[in-house]
């Protein structure tokens, strides 16, 4: 899926169940890595409380979706030196928000094993 916004994390057993939920609310399938679906949303903002509601109404689905991440940005990348250049672009786009603030970035990885240390491997300066 092009131009997705969202990324949902499932349990094992919950695949199913979780994607037909998360159909009802939006563009919502398959990635290429194991348990971890894409969706595109008008307001992920918006699509967060509406998940919030359902497992409300239906508890079984706490057991279904794991994680649900809004993504501003996505990277595709190669190498631990492609990873860095990129991250550096769009730091330097942030960088008027961040300006005297704290952050933090968590790496969660799926896919091709890349050389990527969460504490210390790629250090932007």
């Amino acid at each position: 899926m092009k131009g997705w916004n969202v990324v949902v994390s499932v349990y094992q057993d919950g695949f199913r169940r979780a994607l037909r939920a998360l159909q009802k609310l939006g563009l919502a399938e398959r990635s290429p890595y194991h348990n971890v679906l894409v969706m595109k949303v008008e307001d992920p903002i918006a699509l967060l409380e509406a998940i919030e509601k359902r497992t409300e109404e239906n508890p079984a689905l706490y057991d279904a979706i794991s994680r649900v991440a809004p993504a501003t940005r996505d990277i595709d990348f190669l190498s631990e030196e492609e990873f860095v250049e990129r991250a550096k672009s769009i730091m330097y786009e942030w960088s008027s928000n961040l300006a005297g603030r704290s952050f933090h970035v968590r790496l969660r990885r799926r896919g091709t094993k890349h050389n990527l240390g969460t504490q210390d491997g790629a250090v932007v300066q």
